[in-house]
């Protein structure tokens, strides 16, 4: 596999807009391509939605043959320098990529921000069926059983939050 071209922020300038409104990217007219290349994509979106390993969507803009999440190439684009981490979208939404949903994360503060896995039953993020009741438990502890689901979130959201602050992702 080939490694990440060298990219710094003014030749990113040079190619592309960011709206940090609405998180597009747009395609910039530029005199180092052929007149062909401008015709076709000057001033149009940039990139595209591709899934990404372990599912959900995000949107990525390809530069000098390399697919760049869009998420940190904002990053650099506003910051000019790259996020040390990862950047995590507030709203979970891969493909929003405005300037207030993104924020640098760890790993573990991006993970605290996913929803309930897919095959989730109670609708709740750290809640279980057992035994006729809901089971609360947050990284692997158990928190308590309550006789409704959403009691038994209210558990997880409080040690969540606690732990997490505002990474943490309750629903």
């Amino acid at each position: 596999m080939s490694k990440m071209p060298r990219l710094t922020q003014a030749e990113l300038h040079a190619m592309l807009d960011y709206r940090l409104e609405t998180g597009e990217f747009i395609w910039r007219t530029r005199n180092d391509v052929r007149p062909q290349w401008n015709g076709r994509y000057a001033g149009k979106l940039a990139g595209y939605a591709r899934e990404a390993t372990g599912g959900g969507w995000y949107w990525s803009v390809r530069i000098h043959d390399w697919p760049f999440h869009a998420g940190p190439l904002a990053w650099f684009y506003v910051t000019g320098s790259w996020p040390s981490h990862l950047i995590d979208h507030k709203d979970g939404d891969g493909l929003n990529n405005r300037w207030a949903n993104l924020r640098p994360a760890t790993q573990s503060q991006n993970g605290a921000n996913r929803g309930p896995s897919k095959n989730n039953r109670s609708g709740f993020k750290g809640v279980s069926m057992h035994g006729g009741r809901y089971r609360a438990t947050f990284r692997g502890k158990f928190l308590g059983y309550r006789d409704t689901a959403k009691e038994a979130a209210a558990l997880y959201a409080e040690a969540a939050s606690a732990y997490f602050g505002e990474y943490a992702r309750v629903a």
